[in-house]
């Protein structure tokens, strides 16, 4: 009798388990809670007090129509801000409203993806924020016109993770907020204690 679950799914949920109770993070931080938090804590206060440039209300609802599948560009020519410097080896892939970036991260010693979402003239991934820069610029009501496009839109972030080329069993991200968790879940990402696995 078969268990419903293939010799695949079997093998990633291995891994899963393994990272969660092996990955030197974790023990560093006495834990996946304490690691999740303090990722967390350290984007919120760090994109929180990000200011946007203005931009025009129009181009929220105007999708990249460059779509792009597995670039990697050389580190020197991504923009980040300097909390990434630690990050190399990109591939983006994109298509809409979304955006599936990975790295290697230097701290983690890992592989790293992140979901980033088109924002007027700019990509981000960090959800309170981008509500607060929006609704500061604009009003509720634009945010919400805008995250339901986006979310909307979520067939292109399907496409994008489909699109993934990686030679890596596992890749593994911090959800930054519970409703990046839900993003993630949404998608078919397995999530366990606020991270979500590729």
């Amino acid at each position: 009798m078969t268990s419903g679950f293939t010799t695949k799914s079997n093998n990633k949920n291995n891994l899963i388990k393994q990272t969660l109770k092996n990955h030197y993070q974790f023990k560093k931080f006495r834990g996946v809670a304490n690691y999740v938090e303090e990722q967390r804590e350290d984007w919120t206060n760090d994109y929180l007090y990000r200011k946007f440039k203005p931009f025009q209300r129009e181009e929220l609802f105007i999708p990249d129509n460059d779509v792009l599948s597995n670039f990697s560009p050389k580190a020197k020519d991504v923009k980040t801000s300097e909390s990434h410097n630690a990050l190399s080896k990109f591939s983006m892939t994109r298509k809409g409203y979304w955006m599936l970036m990975t790295s290697y991260d230097a701290i983690k010693k890992d592989y790293d993806f992140t979901f980033q979402v088109k924002v007027g003239d700019r990509w981000a991934f960090h959800p309170s924020s981008i509500r607060s820069r929006l609704v500061e610029l604009f009003d509720v009501e634009t945010y919400n016109q805008w995250k339901k496009v986006v979310l909307d839109d979520l067939a292109s972030l399907k496409w994008c993770l489909a699109q993934l080329q990686t030679d890596k069993d596992l890749l593994w991200s911090v959800c930054c907020s519970p409703s990046s968790e839900r993003l993630c879940k949404s998608i078919g990402l397995q999530v366990r204690q606020g991270i979500a696995f590729i």
